[in-house]
C-alpha cells in the first residue's frame, strides 16, 4: 500500500473526488486516481529494480492503472482498490485488487509459518512463470 500511495503522488496523474460514502460501516471520502502511463514508465526506469523485474517490466505495454482510495475523517486509509489493464508479451491482462484497512493501533500477534511453508518472492515468481509458460505452450 505504501508504494501504491507513493505512485499516486506522481506528477501527471488525474484525481477525481468520488465524494462521501460508507465502507465497512465507516464514513469515508473517496478519490479516484488514474496513473499517468508515461510518468509510471519513467519512474520504473529510474527505480533500482532487480534484473529479473526489469526484464518483466520490458514485456509490459499499454498500461492503464487506476486506484480508488477511501480516507476516514482521521485521515487514515480505510480501503484501496486497483484496476489495471496492460499488454504483457502481446496478451491483454486485466487485474484488480481490493484492500481494506481497519483496527489501526491494535496489538497484533504474528507467528511465522514453518520453514517448509516459506518461499522467497523470486521463487514464487519463477514458479508462476513456469506455470504460465506451460499453460501457454499447451494452447
Amino acid at each position: 500500500p505504501a508504494a501504491a500511495l507513493q505512485a499516486l503522488r506522481q506528477e501527471g496523474n488525474t484525481a477525481t473526488d468520488l465524494g462521501p460514502s460508507i465502507i465497512n460501516g465507516v464514513s469515508v471520502e473517496g478519490y479516484s486516481v488514474h496513473i499517468d502511463a508515461a510518468a509510471m514508465k519513467k519512474e520504473l526506469a529510474q527505480d533500482d529494480l532487480p534484473s529479473w523485474m526489469r526484464q518483466a517490466v520490458k514485456n509490459v505495454s499499454n498500461p492503464n492503472v487506476a486506484y480508488k482510495v477511501y480516507i476516514n475523517s482521521s485521515g487514515l486509509l480505510v480501503a484501496m482498490t486497483t484496476e489495471a489493464t496492460e499488454t504483457v508479451s502481446g496478451q491483454s491482462v486485466n487485474e484488480g485488487t481490493t484492500m481494506d484497512f481497519a483496527h489501526y493501533g491494535a496489538t497484533v500477534n504474528v507467528v511465522a509459518p514453518p520453514a517448509g511453508e516459506v518461499a522467497t518472492f523470486q521463487s514464487f515468481l519463477q514458479a508462476a512463470e513456469s506455470l504460465s509458460s506451460s499453460h501457454t505452450s499447451t494452447n
